[in-house]
């Protein structure tokens, strides 16, 4: 099996928790080289897993780098995982997982702006129906996934964070 990952959270979310997971997940991929590939700000990398120290942009630019789908999955990669709740989910020919976080722009929506909340819930609706795989990080983000979409629940599969 050989994974791709969007790995752009490494780069341009650094120190928080979407930042860390997939820092986490890098690391851990590390030991696998040469069953997984990132999806980086240069494109497709294979086992070259040094997380960059230096090359993070403005965090307000995060939002618009990773509404856009990576290119095109490499051919032999056998899964895809996005890692930021599907924003920018692509349409996968091959298995799909999508983590989601949280819903709080939904579940405490005073905390969020309009735009987001409404982009936010587009987002999230079509990569948890996209994917094949739902990973929620807690049970109460699972209980969330649940009341507010149409999905099965077995789609749903709780790995805690790190």
């Amino acid at each position: 099996m050989k994974i791709a990952v969007d790995g752009r959270g490494v780069y341009w979310y650094r120190g928080t928790g979407m930042g860390t997971y997939t820092g986490a997940l890098w690391k851990i991929l590390e030991l696998y080289k040469k069953e997984a590939a990132f999806y980086t700000p240069v494109g497709w990398e294979f086992g070259t897993f040094d997380i960059p120290q230096d090359q993070c942009c403005e965090r307000r630019d995060f939002w618009e780098m990773v509404s856009k789908p990576p290119p095109t999955i490499p051919r032999d990669c056998t899964v895809f995982h996005n890692p930021y709740h599907g924003f920018g989910m692509p349409s996968c020919k091959i298995p799909s997982v999508v983590t989601v976080h949280d819903v709080i722009p939904l579940v405490m929506p005073e905390v969020s702006g309009s735009p987001y909340r409404e982009m936010f819930a587009e987002t999230v609706a079509r990569g948890v129906r996209r994917a094949d795989s739902v990973i929620a990080v807690s049970q109460w983000t699972k209980n969330d996934l649940l009341e507010r979409f149409p999905l099965p629940e077995e789609k749903i599969i709780v790995i805690p964070e790190f």
